[in-house]
């Protein structure tokens, strides 16, 4: 199973309205929050995961729909999340909060 990525908080995604990453219908939100992965030196690891776990929003520069073509391609199969891992993850403080980026949001 791949694990979750040890962000630092660095992360674009980190920094700016939560509600960016998880789409609905309006695209252009969509389109936003994809630009801003293409530059993130954290998008391989984060794709890698998303492809291997089942969550949901944009991860890695895809969206869900994306990565489950990509499973197909790649004959991937989607492993369990393990909350337990991520659970205890966030308790050890490894998961940081950032800040709302005003110029994004």
């Amino acid at each position: 199973m791949n694990k979750y990525p040890e962000f630092d908080g660095s992360q674009i995604c980190a920094q700016t309205e939560p509600d960016l990453w998880f789409p609905t219908a309006d695209r252009q939100t969509g389109r936003l929050a994809k630009s801003l992965c293409s530059s993130c030196p954290w998008l391989e690891p984060c794709l890698d995961y998303a492809l291997f776990t089942d969550v949901v929003g944009i991860w890695g520069g895809k969206t869900e729909r994306e990565r489950s073509q990509m499973r197909i391609t790649l004959k991937i199969k989607v492993q369990p999340l393990d909350v337990d891992a991520l659970f205890q993850y966030t308790l050890a403080g490894k998961v940081v909060e950032g800040e709302y980026n005003e110029a994004v949001g």
